[in-house]
């Protein structure tokens, strides 16, 4: 149940799918950070992302609940849900129509994601479908996509 800031996680998740660290692409902070391009790492031996906020439009706030049902949704995968992906995919796959989007045994809170914003980074809400801009030094919870 740990949460974590952002610039922890942008000095974990630099590197692009084929292993190329970021070297050029700055956030907010001015400093080389984890971007939708840039999100991947190794741990323990095992290949993980993290998740973008996944949305084609960049604006904070709610969104809608589509009814695709509570098929158990994969992370990227578009075939379960064609407008949303990653993080927002997981919220809508649990929220029926609603906006509790929180997936068994998760924490209903606020999730970081890999997308820059504004301030930081994008991080979603679950409890409520909702897509904030916070400042990397905020403390939220991290999923990672294992690929």
């Amino acid at each position: 149940m740990d949460t974590t800031n952002h610039n922890v996680l942008d000095g974990v998740f630099a590197n692009d799918f084929n292993g190329v660290a970021n070297t050029t692409v700055t956030n907010a902070d001015s400093l080389i950070g984890t971007t939708d391009t840039y999100r991947y790492a190794t741990l323990n031996g095992v290949k993980v992302a993290l998740p973008t906020y996944g949305d084609a439009l960049v604006t904070m706030g709610y969104r809608s609940g589509t009814a695709i049902g509570n098929t158990t949704p994969t992370l990227g995968d578009s075939s379960v849900n064609a407008i949303y992906n990653d993080l927002l995919a997981i919220w809508d796959g649990y929220n029926g129509t609603g906006t509790n989007g929180t997936p068994p045994d998760w924490r209903s809170s606020d999730y970081w994601s890999a997308t820059p914003s504004t301030n930081g980074h994008a991080f979603v809400y679950l409890y409520g479908g909702y897509v904030y801009d916070n400042s990397d030094t905020g403390l939220n919870y991290v999923a990672l996509q294992v690929l």
